[in-house]
């Protein structure tokens, strides 16, 4: 006789999991975000503690409620669990220190999770002078290059937020930098979200003046534009460091996400000169460089008729 032996495998599910929104957060903070991942579920029994590290004892921190509880389905190691958000508010804001947030089950089964609060000295040193410096330091080989690429500055604001300025704002890059830089509940990031239109006129030779680029076509693979200023007047031509580059979509001159801090010195070209080789960056890791049209402007004006300022342009084309 075939003996037949019915074998049953039985998955026990992960115990539940806690995390920290964020690392850090500033001093006086009163709320702090934490999110608990389970495969079964949650109950109505489930409490948090609040602790802070002092005289290496963990002290109960007293809370005033748990708000903005919500839920949420999400998929880990290629397995359906439920995500728990929570907010601890707490009865005092926070002093500078470290913490835990604790997790009590049903069965008393308990997860925690540390974070920091720190003061605004800490804040500069720790943080803006120390993680987020030396993640773009040339000795760092694991740096994210388009995360360089779109950051052009950071400092520390008032209430201890950090200011970064990006060339280019999205959802999607706050996501990024606070997985792979810092994640602090006080960051604040500002620049463009939108392309801007120019709308100006497209002059490329007008009062014995023009800009040319060093080519009439690029390949698709190109990262900057060289261009020249030629001053065929019988004035001397003022000119700063910065430039503009756009692009024609539908009928419209897009400007390309450039941003950041420019050298602001002042030019002037002789009459009948023509300008040493300048150089457009095209920023590829956060701008889409498609085969079409662009254009590279300029701001310029004669040397004591300031007012009169025009923006002088050349064409080129990717193809």
């Amino acid at each position: 006789m075939t003996e037949v032996s019915d074998t049953m495998t039985v998955t026990v599910a992960k115990p539940i999991a806690i995390e920290s929104v964020w690392d850090y957060y500033p001093a006086f903070t009163e709320v702090i975000s934490v999110n608990a991942v389970g495969q079964n579920g949650f109950n109505t029994s489930e409490t948090y503690r609040l602790e802070i590290f002092r005289d290496s004892l963990w002290i109960n921190v007293a809370l005033d409620s748990l708000t903005g509880v919500s839920y949420d389905k999400i998929v880990t190691d290629d397995v359906n669990c439920q995500i728990q958000n929570v907010m601890l508010r707490s009865s005092e804001p926070l002093i500078p220190g470290v913490y835990r947030a604790i997790r009590i089950g049903e069965k008393s089964d308990t997860a925690a999770v540390l974070f920091e609060v720190l003061s605004g000295k800490d804040v500069v040193k720790r943080l803006s002078n120390g993680i987020i410096m030396d993640y773009f330091s040339a000795d760092n080989v694991e740096k994210d290059d388009t995360i360089c690429a779109n950051i052009y500055s950071w400092g520390v604001a008032a209430k201890d937020t950090i200011d970064v300025y990006l060339r280019h704002d999205t959802p999607e890059f706050h996501e990024r930098f606070y997985k792979k830089v810092l994640s602090y509940s006080a960051l604040r990031f500002n620049g463009r979200s939108r392309p801007n239109i120019y709308s100006g006129p497209i002059i490329t030779d007008t009062l014995g003046v023009s800009m040319t680029t060093d080519a009439k076509v690029y390949p698709d693979t190109v990262s900057e534009v060289t261009f020249f200023i030629h001053n065929k007047s019988e004035m001397t031509l003022c000119y700063g460091t910065p430039y503009t580059v756009a692009r024609k979509t539908d009928g419209r001159w897009e400007e390309l996400y450039q941003g950041g801090v420019w050298n602001m010195p002042l030019y002037g070209l002789n009459a009948g000169a023509s300008s040493e080789f300048m150089k457009a960056n095209l920023h590829r890791l956060i701008n889409d460089i498609t085969p079409g049209e662009y254009i590279i402007y300029k701001n310029v004006y004669f040397d004591g008729d300031k007012d009169n300022a025009w923006n002088i342009s050349a064409r080129f084309t990717i193809k």
